[in-house]
């Protein structure tokens, strides 16, 4: 008996085909995905820009170094009444927790004040236990 001769399979032919079919869909995709990513890219380089151009002028008001200064001064004084405490008489350690309290909020207000007039977020430090 003859055997009948095999087809070859041309299914890579059908699949070529319709890949380069959608070829111009998938160009036109990729190119929009480009527009949209330089787009992106000149939004992050504005902003970069304005993120510096701020710190800068925190930095020439010297808002920065008096946060950390005023922190610095509320921290030394917590430090000279926490040393008096032992010599404060009887009912008066309330009153001395109380104004360090208040010292306390006080100094973080004006800080975030000069923060809050440029527009940006104080930052986050230690603050000693607030």
């Amino acid at each position: 008996m003859a055997r009948r001769p095999v087809a070859p399979d041309l299914s890579w032919i059908t699949r070529l085909r319709d890949e380069v079919a959608t070829l111009p869909e998938t160009l036109r995709a990729f190119r929009e995905t480009v527009e949209d990513l330089r787009t992106v890219a000149k939004r992050l380089e504005g902003l970069t820009e304005v993120m510096e151009r701020t710190q800068a002028h925190l930095d020439a008001l010297g808002v920065t170094d008096s946060a950390r200064q005023l922190d610095d001064a509320v921290v030394a004084v917590e430090t000279q009444l926490s040393a008096l405490r032992g010599s404060v008489p009887g009912g008066a350690g309330g009153a001395l927790d109380d104004a360090v309290q208040q010292m306390r909020k006080t100094a973080s207000d004006m800080s975030e004040l000069g923060f809050r007039m440029f527009g940006v977020k104080p930052p986050r430090g230690d603050r000693g236990s607030s």
